[in-house]
C-alpha cells in the first residue's frame, strides 16, 4: 500500500514539474520576443528562417 502511494506521488510530482518547465520555456520565449526584442522566438518556431531581421531592431 505504501509503495503504491510513493509511485503515485512521484508520478504526480514529475508530471507537475514537466508542466512547469514547459510553461517556463514558453514564458522565456515570449520574454525574449517582447522585452529583449531579439529573434529567439522566431528561430525556435518550425518552418521559419532563423536569420530574419526584426523590423523593430533597425
Amino acid at each position: 500500500m505504501v509503495a503504491v502511494f510513493f509511485r503515485l506521488y512521484w508520478h504526480e510530482l514529475l508530471g507537475s514539474t514537466g508542466y512547469w518547465l514547459i510553461g517556463a520555456h514558453a514564458a522565456a520565449g515570449l520574454f525574449h520576443h517582447y522585452w529583449v526584442r531579439d529573434n529567439t522566438l522566431v528561430r525556435i518556431l518550425p518552418g521559419r528562417s532563423g536569420n530574419a531581421v526584426n523590423p523593430r531592431q533597425r
